[in-house]
């Protein structure tokens, strides 16, 4: 990922829970051969996919070589969709916040984490990922970001 380019297009999916050991190698040995022959259009895109705290797997298109349009989009959603019941995990649920406490990183549903909020759980410096990061530099910057500076900053009362 390093010799693409800061406007490269991201994409995060987040796990319902930790991939064993096991599953993390198994996931990115499937994602090592799926990039390997993603194209959109018959041009083969320049991708990677990466594995962050075995819960969040990150894929990144550079789009100076061919553009990943809805064809190529398309694909990959069904290599996660596929992943998701190989696994047993859920890895599109937009509900799911996660969020740092200490080194450990938790999930919980929305409504759940606005519980934890009111209940003073969770702070506005609680170190939250921001899954909406759309490229390379917005990721390199904004995804792990405190609360207080992420979208979920509108949950602090």
């Amino acid at each position: 990922m390093n010799n693409f380019s800061p406007e490269s297009k991201v994409w995060i999916y987040q796990s319902n829970r930790a991939f064993t050991e096991t599953e993390n190698k198994l996931i990115l040995d499937k994602a090592t051969t799926f990039i390997s022959d993603w194209t959109a259009h018959g041009k083969l895109l320049k991708a990677s996919i990466g594995s962050y705290y075995n819960r969040f797997l990150v894929l990144m298109v550079d789009e100076t070589q061919a553009d990943a349009s809805g064809c190529g989009i398309d694909k990959s959603l069904r290599f996660f969709q596929q992943l998701e019941l190989e696994f047993n995990v859920s890895l599109m649920n937009r509900m799911l916040v996660a969020y740092k406490v200490n080194t450990e990183v938790l999930t919980c549903q929305l409504s759940e984490f606005e519980k934890k909020i009111e209940q003073g759980e969770v702070h506005q410096d609680t170190i939250v990922f921001n899954n909406l990061v759309g490229t390379k530099a917005e990721f390199e910057n904004n995804w792990e970001t405190p609360l207080k500076k992420s979208w979920h900053s509108k949950l602090l009362v």
